[in-house]
């Protein structure tokens, strides 16, 4: 997931509506977001595209002269008959959920919903931003695949992978059937495709013939991203002619194509306010919905996320991803890449004055400050460590201000710096107040000169929280500690009914297709890579639940990316080609916990294959009970930057088919012995090197029961244990050696 500048512009005050329908507006009812959109209706400008933009303009804008034109897509959480208040204020419903509404708000009505006694929130957030071969082995996934070793092969057969990214190649052969002879891909919502007229999508059009699909080709984003089309690739590529195979590679597919903050210039500004969090669901629930369509179990993986807040901005957001969850249907997202970055510092009570050195690429950025006590803020610019000048502001002031937020400027040097500041209280906490600073200064912030930022006043416990900011340390002061890794985890991620996700990291380098060596070392053995973001929630909730490998993982690139931008960095980190259909098809190394997402999406696609309707929680057990912890700890031991511990396909299945509680069988496979059934017989081979002494052979029927014991001595061909005295069912094997790599179970059904 890689994580963007993501800004909130915080204004003053409210004007007046200029709807002749009402005269004001319930902005207590608003989340931050609709708040502007209410705003902007009335002053018609564009604030939204330059929040997304970092400021620039883009293009045109007078389609915002025009606010009858424009519409927020929203989530509204009603009382009574919501469906008759919506369509009364001229709003369109677009799906429900209990007493939440997804609804098309035009904004020149967005106030008078608001003024309705049926509305309690009117809540939107931005949309989110983006965050195998030796993969695939480290979760054992092939004792999973071996469907001669298993009641059944396990491949994701009967089985929807969802995947809700960007930049999708379409037509590439990773996500045909294993013959090639048809796409995977059963339906695809493109929320930006230009082929709108005549749809019946709320943006974009869905595309849901395998004719239709493979004309449109790619994604309307497929030309500057290629995102999609690799973690998609991860989560259920058969890896063609590669050894580069996904986790799920029989699953069926469901894609959908949203809107990311790379994506703003292939959107109309009249059209931007229909791309929110809100819009993400309605792609979620596509993607659920053709899944209970074809009576399939589902499992969605999303490699994006933003900031978490403080304020309750994602409150209906949160509520909803767990309603449209269920038995069968699981949502995955990504932990983010912000783990080796500094984003928290704590300044703890009795201690007079702490905090951060501050800055941004870009002329606007914000960050937050959160206690339960008052406190003054520090912002001090330094030329030198003698040269310093200082800007003090009680948070009382802001308080008392209108809105609680003030704006104002301040000359540092020269240079002017523009600050916002808007309090809140936090949404899991009414007595912690979070203060919103959005600071802005012409050629980036902290670049013309040092920036800090301080709470000052030893009664208050001040926390720090970057959001869109590096924090750091300076030696300029160096009394200002400069902040710490935590906090990280982003949203979705952070929601309590979501999967999420974590890094690890094997390889610090991959050699590309010319043979030049690529390499970023962030991790080894399967440590947890230092970019993965660390917990806790702001909420204080463990976060991630689960890691996997992300680290230089190999899957499909999109040809028509690499096509248009031959020269691009994806070059250097192509380790092969294929050739399908006239078309060159590119095969790169990328990492992020973008990579470790669908390896766990499509792990626990395995596992729906054998267990159709389990649920969230059930698959948290499942993590619980058999993720693998290299740090030391116990298994089941839950922490911020492992969470449950790594991934395991073939324990977790065992779990899944309630053959774990045999205490006598291994929960992983041998790792140089082959197992296969056939002719009434359990054949064993040897991989390399045979071992001197016997193999204790012990065979289990699922309750637990020993039917057969024997010693074999294997040899270069293949030594046989008849079964033909037992009856039908699924069996154990369990082999055991002192020789490493012979002792393993594996399941079959006879």
């Amino acid at each position: 997931m890689k994580k963007t500048l993501l800004y909130i512009l915080l204004l003053l005050s409210v004007a007046t509506s200029g709807s002749a329908q009402h005269t004001g507006a319930s902005l207590y009812k608003m989340s931050r977001l609709v708040r502007l959109a209410s705003i902007e209706a009335k002053k018609g400008q564009g604030q939204y595209a330059k929040t997304l933009t970092g400021g620039r303009e883009r293009g045109d804008s007078r389609a915002f002269d025009v606010p009858g034109q424009r519409s927020l897509c929203a989530f509204v959480q009603m009382k009574g008959d919501g469906r008759r208040v919506l369509e009364e204020n001229h709003c369109t419903p677009l799906a429900q959920f209990g007493d939440i509404y997804i609804a098309d708000i035009p904004l020149r009505h967005l106030d008078g919903l608001s003024l309705s006694e049926s509305v309690l929130r009117i809540e939107a957030g931005r949309s989110h931003t983006l965050t195998m071969d030796t993969t695939a082995v480290i979760v054992d996934a092939p004792a999973v695949w071996n469907g001669s070793s298993l009641p059944q092969a396990y491949t994701g057969q009967g089985v929807v992978v969802g995947v809700m990214d960007v930049g999708f190649d379409v037509t590439n052969p990773n996500f045909y059937d294993t013959t090639l002879n048809a796409t995977r891909i059963r339906r695809f919502w493109d929320q930006l495709s230009p082929d709108s007229i005549g749809s019946g999508m709320y943006v974009g059009a869905d595309y849901r013939t395998p004719e239709e699909i493979l004309a449109y080709a790619h994604s309307h984003d497929g030309l500057i991203e290629t995102h999609g089309t690799h973690t998609l690739g991860i989560a259920a590529g058969t890896g063609f002619d590669t050894p580069y195979r996904g986790m799920a590679y029989d699953a069926d597919i469901c894609i959908v194509s949203n809107a990311v903050n790379t994506d703003l210039p292939l959107i109309p500004e009249e059209l931007l306010y229909k791309y929110t969090s809100a819009t993400d669901v309605l792609g979620f629930k596509y993607i659920f919905d053709y899944a209970q369509e074809v009576g399939k179990p589902c499992v969605i993986s999303f490699s994006e996320g933003s900031s978490q807040s403080f304020d309750d901005d994602e409150r209906l957001f949160e509520e909803v991803l767990g309603q449209i969850q269920g038995p069968g249907r699981i949502l995955v997202a990504s932990a983010g890449n912000d783990g080796s970055r500094r984003t928290y510092q704590h300044k703890p009570r009795g201690v007079e004055r702490d905090g951060v050195f501050f800055l941004s690429q870009s002329d606007r950025t914000y960050f937050c400050m959160a206690s339960e006590n008052q406190f003054q803020i520090c912002l001090s610019a330094y030329t030198s460590a003698t040269e310093r000048e200082q800007l003090y502001i009680p948070t009382a002031d802001i308080l008392n201000a209108e809105d609680s937020t003030v704006v104002d400027s301040v000359d540092f040097f020269g240079h002017r710096l523009k600050y916002t500041i808007q309090a809140c209280r936090a949404y899991f906490n009414p007595d912690l107040i979070a203060y919103y600073l959005l600071a802005e200064m012409q050629g980036g912030v902290g670049w013309s000169l040092f920036l800090s930022a301080e709470a000052v006043g030893e009664d208050a416990a001040v926390d720090f929280y970057s959001s869109a900011t590096q924090f750091y340390p300076s030696e300029i002061n160096p009394s200002i500690s400069g902040g710490e890794p935590a906090y990280s985890v982003g949203s979705p991620g952070c929601a309590p009914s979501v999967i999420c996700v974590g890094a690890t990291a094997y390889r610090d380098h991959i050699v590309n297709a010319d043979g030049v060596a690529q390499t970023y070392d962030c991790g080894h053995d399967g440590e947890v890579a230092d970019y993965s973001s660390v917990g806790p929630t702001r909420d204080g909730r463990i976060k991630p639940d689960v890691v996997a490998n992300g680290t230089h993982v190999v899957s499909s690139a999109s040809s028509y990316f690499i096509e248009a931008n031959p020269e691009g960095s994806v070059k250097d980190y192509t380790v092969a080609t294929s050739r399908f259909h006239d078309r060159t098809y590119p095969w790169a190394a990328f990492l992020g916990t973008s990579m470790s997402t669908p390896v766990v999406a499509g792990t626990i696609a395995l596992w729906l294959q054998a267990n159709p309707d389990l649920t969230t929680r059930q698959v948290m057990d499942v993590l619980a009970a058999t993720s693998h912890r290299r740090d030391g700890a116990q298994q089941g031991e839950k922490d911020n930057r492992w969470g449950y511990g790594e991934i395991d396909a073939y324990a977790g299945l065992l779990r899944v088919l309630g053959l774990d509680g045999i205490s006598e069988i291994s929960n992983h496979h041998p790792s140089r012995l082959d197992i296969k059934y056939a002719d009434d017989t359990v054949w064993l081979s040897a991989e390399g090197e045979v071992p001197a002494e016997r193999v204790s052979v012990a065979i289990y029927s699922v309750a637990g029961k020993r039917m057969l014991q024997k010693a074999v001595r294997l040899s270069s061909d293949p030594s046989g244990i008849s079964l033909s005295s037992l009856p039908s069912g699924v069996y154990v094997v369990q082999t055991t050696s002192v020789t490493p790599g012979f002792t393993g179970s594996c399941v079959f059904r006879k």
